[in-house]
């Protein structure tokens, strides 16, 4: 995909979406707060979680200036970017927020809303495609018939 450069950012966004963009909330969330700015850089101070942010942030980082990138450049930091959300999302003993439910409950129903259209135009395509093969069996055994 030919573009301009940074559009690597903008292809991030697409291929982890929607929890890119969760994610993008989650920390600005957690800017907003004194004491949640000082959880946060703890946090980005362990060995792990640097390494995680690391292996997210390469692949973009390194094509940000490159101005004909593909999409698939990005799969390799995808992992990472589970991995981060996962240990984020974890309530580490304390009560988790309606703000976090907010933005984590409808992404599974909108999947299983898509996944139940998705079941139901596969039945109506396969009653459409009996319904035309009968026809034509008809149709070619009058042919033979004659």
């Amino acid at each position: 995909m030919a573009g301009s450069e940074g559009t690597i950012w903008l292809q991030w966004l697409m291929a982890s979406f929607p929890w890119g963009l969760i994610a993008i909330g989650l920390l600005l969330g957690k800017m907003v707060a004194a004491q949640d700015r000082k959880t946060l850089k703890t946090t980005a101070a362990s060995p792990l979680h640097s390494y995680l942010l690391s292996w997210a942030l390469f692949t973009p980082l390194f094509f940000t200036p490159a101005g004909n990138v593909l999409c698939t450049y990005l799969l390799p930091a995808l992992p990472a970017l589970a991995l981060i959300l996962a240990m984020g999302s974890g309530d580490s003993g304390q009560k988790q927020t309606h703000g976090k439910r907010r933005l984590c409950c409808p992404v599974p129903r909108s999947i299983a809303l898509f996944g139940r259209i998705r079941i139901c135009h596969a039945a109506t395509r396969q009653r459409q495609n009996r319904k035309r093969i009968g026809g034509l069996r008809k149709q070619s055994i009058g042919q033979c018939q004659r």
